[in-house]
């Protein structure tokens, strides 16, 4: 389905990252997923570009050589007037014309083509404007699909003809290591597991809650082996380095360590907080680099101030209180403004690497 809709450059982006006619093809191969015998769509090219419309009349020309009808209504007249087999046109509901693409339009004085509309009574027939271009200069303009496309098979399993695999088992270590800067106490905290990866999965290795205070660096350290046990991915993040609030270090080559949220909160309404924020934004699968942090700051009485902060921007801070659905709410809250800055951050860095 993926090389049917011309999926295959779109696979590792976000839904919310496809342009409208990138999603009708998504929408497109999802519907094929469940081998349908008749398709049924409305409007399909709204939203598709010149270029793309010719692909995905292709698509709907495979689609016909595998045994699927296609029933498409649309009032795109300049489309219809080129690909379908046949048009019909309705009214009152009832069908009040019928024909090929060529006798429906050149014949039908109320709904045609601009092409049909301007070259009536100078040249016959035309429907289209590759047919004003062959009158006129006897080239054809390259738009026509290819008739010579192997047949397609939407009712055969598509994983009988991909090789089986053995993948292999890698070992994968997380330490964390804490030292206080005044009293020089330290502690170590190590996961170590073992984990096999399917061709393009992604999967969360380990999750480590860490509790920081203002006087301590804690660095947090991800190591990757293989079967013979030689590393062959790394990376580090370290917080409080060299008294500065939040500093990373990244290899240039490597594994990289993304999502990670910090807990620098104080009690346990704050802890609840951090927990229900974490579980929202994890939910969204941002694959960012920065380091958000979750602090608490005690306020008067017995109420804590709670902020969300990525790099020296603060997204999000508010007033806890102890009410599950109020935290909840919040929390949520908290995620989509995070996925909103982030989201700015990656169109300002395509705006500066197009311009």
């Amino acid at each position: 389905m993926v090389k049917l809709c011309r999926l295959e450059s779109l696979c590792n982006r976000h839904p919310y990252d496809l342009s409208g006619g990138e999603q009708q093809r998504a929408a497109l191969a999802k519907i094929l997923l469940i081998r349908p015998q008749i398709l049924l769509l409305d409007e399909p090219t709204k939203g598709l570009d010149a270029e793309f419309k010719i692909e995905f009349a292709q698509i709907i020309y495979d689609l016909n050589k595998a045994g699927i009808t296609v029933l498409m209504v649309s009032h795109d007249v300049e489309f219809c007037a080129v690909y379908p087999s046949r048009c019909l046109m309705f009214f009152n509901g009832e069908v009040v014309s019928e024909g090929t693409p060529r006798n429906f339009f050149s014949s039908n004085s109320f709904y045609s083509t601009s092409a049909s509309r301007m070259s009536k009574g100078i040249i016959d027939n035309a429907v289209s404007s590759n047919d004003v271009i062959y009158a006129c200069t006897g080239q054809n303009r390259d738009i026509q699909i290819d008739r010579n496309t192997p047949d397609i098979d939407l009712f055969k399993n598509d994983t009988e003809n991909i090789p089986l695999q053995k993948n292999k088992a890698e070992n994968k270590k997380l330490s964390v290591f804490k030292k206080n800067k005044s009293n020089s106490n330290k502690s170590t905290n190590a996961q170590d597991g073992r984990v096999t990866l399917e061709p393009m999965q992604k999967i969360a290795l380990s999750k480590t809650q860490i509790n920081k205070s203002v006087e301590d660096q804690i660095i947090v350290l991800l190591l990757i082996y293989d079967e013979d046990n030689k590393i062959i991915g790394k990376d580090r993040v370290v917080f409080g380095e060299d008294d500065s609030n939040l500093g990373v270090v990244r290899p240039k080559d490597g594994l990289e360590m993304i999502g990670i949220v910090s807990n620098e909160t104080k009690t346990k309404l704050g802890n609840d907080f951090y927990d229900f924020f974490y579980s929202a934004y994890s939910k969204l699968k941002l694959n960012s680099g920065k380091i958000i942090s979750v602090q608490e700051e005690l306020t008067f009485g017995r109420t804590t101030k709670i902020s969300i902060n990525v790099d020296n921007d603060v997204l999000e801070e508010f007033i806890a209180k102890p009410d599950e659905d109020f935290l909840k709410y919040m929390a949520e809250t908290a995620a989509a403004k995070v996925f909103k800055y982030f989201k700015n951050i990656e169109k300002q860095n395509k705006f500066i690497t197009q311009y």
